[in-house]
């Protein structure tokens, strides 16, 4: 089936825009400042771009601030309103799939909302989380096109968990398959988490592909990121849960978690590597959200 976007479709876009969408909260979108590290380790606000002169910024492309909705029909809230506004209706994907990406993966894709709408893929984070149905809510069903996917061994892609021939780079290459295979032109992107850091990439390789880019939860997979998470930066927040994931380890595994954690998710026992991912999400989950009601409401 071939998606065409409609001809008088536009991104909504705000003037001065800055460059990640602080609109999916519906939040007053403010100025990010170059990335600093503080003297004592812990970061400071702010995000620092790694597009620089390349990709995205090369082809002049602009990298909007906008609440995902739906310009044609819904103006956005004034930028002084603190209101909070709820998810589009949930819809039933009127196309679904299966797409062989090579010799052993095959990506699961379904599509929401209108055929002729303005194209946007839902590239979801983890690594490994799969896209969930609320994701299709960021958009109006009757302005968008949404296309949710799961990543090389994510959800109901197989094989299922399988590390093999799965790469950034694979993952780029998969994006870009299956925007041909939908007879795309051009979309948004939106990203979450790891999703921000394989959006950019996308962006980078395939800038002409690349409507806008929508980007919360902002992670670029920098060292200086990984080592806040997993080094002790976090832990400074989160003391309680800290102590529960590190206290998984043995003493002299603690000084490299990542990789101690990484053993056991590949272990041959099986309660091992469910005992190691139960305790590695609930870390996460404990920096990413305040209580269990915020990780139901989110669903992923």
């Amino acid at each position: 089936m071939t998606f065409h976007r409609a001809p008088d479709a536009r991104l909504p876009q705000l003037s001065g825009a800055v460059r990640c969408c602080a609109g999916l909260h519906s939040l007053p979108a403010r100025k990010q400042q170059p990335y600093t590290p503080a003297p004592s380790g812990m970061p400071q606000q702010g995000i620092q771009s790694p597009i620089g002169n390349r990709g995205v910024a090369q082809q002049r492309r602009l990298q909007v601030a906008c609440r995902v909705s739906s310009a044609l029909t819904q103006p956005l809230l004034p930028q002084s309103s603190n209101a909070l506004r709820g998810l589009y209706p949930s819809t039933a994907p009127h196309t679904s799939g299966y797409l062989q990406v090579s010799n052993l993966h095959k990506i699961y894709y379904e599509v929401h909302g209108n055929p002729n709408g303005i194209p946007a893929v839902v590239v979801h984070g983890g690594p490994g989380a799969g896209c969930y149905a609320n994701h299709a809510r960021f958009f109006d069903p009757s302005a968008y096109c949404v296309i949710l996917f799961d990543q090389r061994g994510c959800g109901r892609s197989t094989p299922t968990a399988c590390l093999a021939e799965n790469t950034t780079a694979d993952l780029v290459s998969d994006l870009e398959t299956l925007r041909n295979t939908l007879g795309i032109r051009s979309w948004l992107l939106l990203g979450g988490s790891w999703g921000v850091a394989l959006s950019v990439a996308y962006a980078q390789a395939h800038p002409d592909r690349v409507l806008g880019l929508v980007l919360r939860g902002v992670c670029l997979m920098r060292p200086r990121e990984i080592q806040w998470m997993y080094g002790g930066g976090a832990a400074a927040l989160k003391p309680l849960a800290w102590s529960r994931f590190a206290g998984q380890l043995a003493a002299r595994e603690r000084g490299n978690p990542l990789l101690a954690y990484y053993k056991r998710m590949l272990s041959s026992d099986v309660q091992e590597r469910k005992a190691a991912a139960k305790a590695w999400m609930s870390w996460e989950m404990s920096v990413g959200f305040s209580n269990s009601q915020d990780l139901w409401v989110w669903d992923g």
